[in-house]
């Protein structure tokens, strides 16, 4: 193969001048010495890094451990996970937190004096994605479509009501409109509403009507 004159000539004059020849090798050497002391100098940075992160992590663990509050956090803890269960509503199943969801409903309405008062129960299924305890009871969100008439204010009223429940229940939607044939100043109004259950155990309503009398 033909090389150009140029790397002919340079070919040439190495091959005659040894100390020439011997200055290049030492050029290409600390090129070399440098490449390598960048890579490794990288890796000594990420070493460092990773190093400074663990000790971080290891001091924080040992000041943990070092603690001597660890029952009364325990305690701290399991209480503030017992009032936020309490906000939830019981039952052992999905039909039996229905009806119990369609009772609370009928007296909120009763209670409002609702006229003409439809409740249709809706969506029923688990939330997958709540954080759970193993062992501990199921969270279910249970729907409920409500629709009636009532004057506004009245409507605001079982809107507070709602929001204010003692128990976890949630409105979803509210639709009111205006019925032409209406005389008496009410509204009609159509109310989603969702209640969330932890299933499983059973509902203490009904554990207490269903204990004997002593």
């Amino acid at each position: 193969m033909n090389l150009p004159p140029a790397i002919v000539r340079i070919r040439d004059e190495l091959a005659a001048k040894p100390v020439l020849r011997a200055g290049v090798w030492l050029i290409v050497a600390i090129i070399l010495f440098y490449v390598i002391a960048d890579v490794q100098s990288g890796r000594l940075s990420t070493v460092g890094s990773d190093y400074a992160v663990t000790a971080d992590r290891l001091s924080r663990s040992r000041a943990l451990l070092e603690r001597s509050d660890w029952n009364e956090r325990v305690e701290a803890a399991r209480a503030t996970e017992e009032a936020l269960a309490a906000r939830f509503w019981r039952a052992e199943n999905p039909g039996l937190a229905q009806a119990r969801l369609r009772t609370e409903l009928t007296a909120l309405m009763e209670e409002h004096h609702v006229e003409r008062p439809r409740i249709k129960l809706g969506l029923s299924q688990p939330v997958d994605d709540a954080p759970r305890r193993p062992g501990a009871n199921q969270l279910w969100q249970i729907q409920a479509q409500v629709t009636g008439q009532a004057p506004r204010r009245r409507i605001l009223d079982i809107i507070h009501a709602i929001a204010s429940h003692p128990e976890k229940l949630v409105e979803e939607q509210l639709n009111i409109t205006r019925p032409r044939t209406d005389t008496w100043g009410n509204t009609r109004f159509d109310l989603l509403v969702s209640a969330y259950f932890l299933l499983g155990g059973p509902d203490e309503n009904t554990a207490v009507a269903a204990s004997p009398e002593p």
